[in-house]
């Protein structure tokens, strides 16, 4: 921690005889007020709580973004599409290139792929309940520092043990995704197809409506001719 410079005033004061060589006025002197600056270091604990702070945001984003890194879910669905895409039997006549490629996308975009989060707390307690003000005196600077340190590895430490908590949860998820994967996807392209075949059906009971319609009109300007 780098110190910070203060300064405070303090009044002297100094008496003066009126007749130095004269002992008999020596208790009768004059006494005169001096204003002295002086100046000092001292370490703020704010300075110490903001340190631990951003160590704390640092280290939190740091490790959440290079775990997250290693885990892109836009990355992560792209490799999926296409190892699906390669699985599938394309020469087959009744398969549909543009068709099945947009189901696979819908479904792929509609999973939820885990990140990793961490949670670092508030480990400010343990300087801002033993540290007020301006800390000037060596011991207690001493102890500032001492304290800042332990509070930076407590913040490490608790991070630590987050992130494998965290990561042995992701894990399990990421595996619960992966045995869950093929259902959703299956689920998913019934669905679309279900969705085409009624949208189908909608369209010929249009068709037919229009058709029986125009067979109407047609029979109607027979009967006016």
């Amino acid at each position: 921690m780098n110190t910070r410079s203060g300064s405070k005033t303090e009044e002297r004061y100094h008496t003066v005889s009126f007749h130095l060589f004269k002992p008999s006025t020596w208790f009768g002197g004059k006494t005169y007020t001096e204003t002295v600056v002086i100046n000092y270091e001292y370490l703020s604990p704010t300075d110490a709580i903001e340190q631990l702070r951003h160590y704390a945001r640092s280290c939190t984003f740091e490790i959440e973004q290079g775990f997250n890194r290693l885990i892109d879910p836009d990355a992560l669905k792209l490799s999926l599409r296409k190892t699906l895409i390669n699985e599938i039997d394309t020469q087959s006549e009744n398969f549909d290139p543009d068709q099945f490629r947009s189901m696979l996308i819908n479904s792929l975009e509609r999973l939820t792929i885990p990140v990793l989060t961490l949670d670092a707390g508030d480990m400010t307690q343990l300087i801002s309940r033993n540290f007020k003000g301006e800390i000037k005196d060596r011991d207690a600077i001493e102890s500032l520092r001492e304290t800042l340190n332990q509070a930076l590895h407590d913040v490490f430490t608790k991070l630590a043990d987050c992130f494998r908590n965290a990561a042995g949860d992701l894990y399990q998820q990421l595996e619960q995704l992966r045995n869950s994967l093929g259902e959703k996807l299956t689920a998913d392209i019934k669905r679309e197809l279900d969705q085409l075949r009624q949208d189908f059906t909608n369209k010929q009971e249009q068709l037919d409506r229009y058709q029986h319609l125009i067979e109407q009109l047609t029979f109607a300007q027979r009967e006016i001719v």
